[in-house]
């Protein structure tokens, strides 16, 4: 075999491997994520005290990112396309920066509208899943992330007085309900493999560590 022939053919055989041993690229991920919970534009409304947001379209998944300046409750439900409530998904006093799910309950029709209950000025955005941010170890109060990271052991804190709760929503259609506590809490829990989002509903900071 000529010199070549013989560069051409490792460099095939490279090539192969590489095909092999790379990871999914993050647009084949987002595709995992958009095919099982949806792809939409990203919709931002926003005004003053009780008022509803009435989506273009019904959606059946998705994520809300809230925003409050007010000194009294603010309560944002879900509704289907009767007006009847689906879910209550953001109950806080005062100001509030907040990113929730919406969906992910127990045969939940498509939303169609949101009630919001508020004494200040709000906005809402209403956004697909797959907007959601990337896993990362600390942050504070009620978010939600994308978690595709294998199924590992790790160790949660959380640090407040109210409700701490983390659910795993995944593109297999499992949900896992990891915590549910009222203050600190310190402990050893399994997150599951595969397209997942965490759902965390928080007071104070937390954490995951390994």
């Amino acid at each position: 075999m000529s010199f070549s022939k013989k560069v051409k053919s490792i460099a095939i055989a490279i090539s192969m491997m590489l095909l092999i041993t790379v990871p999914q690229s993050a647009n084949a991920v987002a595709r995992g994520y958009e095919s099982k919970w949806g792809n939409f534009t990203t919709k931002v409304y926003s005004g003053s005290g009780d008022d509803f947001v009435d989506l273009p379209k019904a959606r059946r998944y998705g994520i809300i990112q809230v925003s409050h300046d007010g000194d009294s409750n603010f309560i944002v439900h879900s509704l289907d396309a009767g007006g009847d409530v689906i879910d209550y998904l953001v109950n806080e006093i005062g100001s509030v920066e907040a990113t929730v799910t919406f969906g992910f309950g127990y045969f939940d029709p498509k939303t169609k509208s949101f009630e919001i209950q508020a004494d200040g000025d709000w906005e809402i955005r209403v956004r697909e899943v797959n907007k959601a941010p990337a896993y990362h170890r600390t942050g504070s109060g009620t978010t939600v992330m994308k978690y595709s990271a294998g199924q590992k052991r790790f160790r949660i804190r959380h640090s407040g007085e109210s409700n701490f709760i983390i659910w795993q929503h995944c593109t297999n259609g499992k949900s896992d309900l990891i915590v549910n506590v009222i203050g600190s809490y310190n402990g050893r829990k399994y997150l599951r493999s595969g397209k997942c989002v965490l759902e965390i509903k928080a007071e104070g900071p937390w954490s995951f560590t390994r």
